[in-house]
């Protein structure tokens, strides 16, 4: 299999493992084999070779973790940790405040999405820059090998990840989401290009 799918599936595994966990992506995370190509690809081990907590020691921490009725929530979509929107002529009150959602990334990803024709296929109860979707979508990139598009894809829209690491990091150490976005983080800096803006995706257009 070439490196680019090989990449691709590897994001695709990820943003499965950022929505409520089940049986059969537990089974294959608890695979040696690909436990092993997850930790190479992303070079470090996936739990310091403790064992992996059991599907429903696994679905306990996603609800804690990350479930909005949970009293410390941690939000997995994009705009909460950025300014709402970068516009300076905005006059919302709000408008440079973190902690929102459908801000500028967004609308900015669901335009991605209508261009890539994916906009139909994302499921409807995420938002379109929740983490997840943000994965699909720079897996289809790959896949369509658009390296250029993919690249300023997770500039853009996975720049976030160190200030999810250390939410998780501050609401428990030990967790399995903490080494999880570590290698996540970890895996997409080797793509990404931080000097990009908003306007120079819509200029240059990712799609």
């Amino acid at each position: 299999m070439p490196d680019h799918m090989k990449q691709r599936d590897l994001l695709l595994f990820y943003a499965e493992l950022y929505k409520p966990p089940g049986d059969a992506v537990y089974e294959v995370i608890s695979h040696p084999d690909f436990r092993s190509e997850l930790e190479q690809a992303s070079g470090a081990a996936l739990n310091d070779g403790g064992e992996l907590p059991c599907l429903t020691s696994l679905k306990e921490e996603f609800r804690s973790l990350f479930s909005r009725s949970s009293q410390n929530g941690i939000s997995l979509i994009e705009s909460f940790y950025k300014p709402w929107t970068t516009d300076q002529t905005a006059a919302l009150p709000f408008a440079q405040s973190k902690g929102m959602m459908m801000g500028d990334p967004a609308w900015h990803m669901r335009y991605l999405l209508e261009e890539t024709g994916l906009n139909s296929s994302y499921d409807p109860m995420f938002y379109p820059d929740h983490v997840s979707v943000i994965l699909e979508l720079a897996a289809f990139l790959l896949e369509e090998q658009e390296t250029d598009k993919f690249t300023l894809l997770v500039s853009q829209h996975l720049n976030w990840l160190d200030d999810l690491v250390e939410a998780i990091r501050k609401q428990n150490k030990d967790s399995f989401y903490l080494k999880l976005t570590e290698l996540l983080n970890k895996f997409v800096n080797t793509f990404t290009n931080h000097d990009q803006s908003f306007d120079r995706i819509k200029e240059g257009s990712v799609c």
